[in-house]
């Protein structure tokens, strides 16, 4: 389904790519693996349901393989469950200090802002937004540390509708548009 092949990075000389993330990242395990394994080894946490707090513990392990570049896509259940967006912060920071030995490239994918708590049908824009200035910020805040801005990428797409089914989790269109977004923002490296 997807022939994305990934270009070959100046930056980074290990060839290990680090993907941590929730229940979207597993989900897409297998196109994101086909899309961006080609040249490379990559190596991918995607827990359904976690919160940043839940996978640090995974980050030490792909942190461990020493990869030379990660993506990390975590958020999405924070804002649903509240967590506060400077406590998120803070989770980041941890998984960016345990991957700086080695990740010549970091890139931290602010969430969709049109997300909503399925259990209650509450809309977590707010929440959404308060965890993105954040991950903004941590970006600004660290060296080879950059922003997908995948909110972005889900309006200039045609929104929630055709880039999610349930505002969390992607479609067909959603899955290769992340896989897209991760090898360009690689590609950058």
């Amino acid at each position: 389904m997807l022939a994305l092949p990934l270009a070959s990075c100046g930056g980074p000389s290990n060839d290990i790519i680090g993907l941590i993330g929730d229940s979207i990242t597993d989900l897409s395990r297998d196109p994101l693996q086909k899309a961006l394994g080609s040249d490379h080894k990559v190596e991918i946490v995607g827990k359904f349901g976690a919160r940043s707090d839940q996978v640090i513990d995974d980050v030490k392990v792909i942190a461990a393989s020493k990869p030379g570049q990660a993506v990390i896509n975590i958020g999405t259940n924070d804002a649903i469950q509240q967590v506060p967006a400077t406590q998120t912060r803070a989770n980041v920071q941890q998984m960016i200090d345990l991957l700086k030995g080695s990740a010549a490239c970091m890139f931290l994918v602010q969430i969709n802002e049109g997300i909503t708590d399925k259990a209650s049908g509450t809309p977590r824009q707010s929440e959404a937004q308060a965890i993105n200035a954040q991950l903004a910020d941590l970006a600004k805040a660290n060296r080879h540390v950059k922003v997908i801005d995948w909110n972005a990428t889900i309006a200039k797409n045609g929104g929630n509708g055709a880039i999610t089914f349930d505002t969390v989790h992607l479609s067909d269109k959603g899955i290769v548009l992340m896989a897209q977004a991760y090898r360009e923002a690689l590609d950058s490296c």
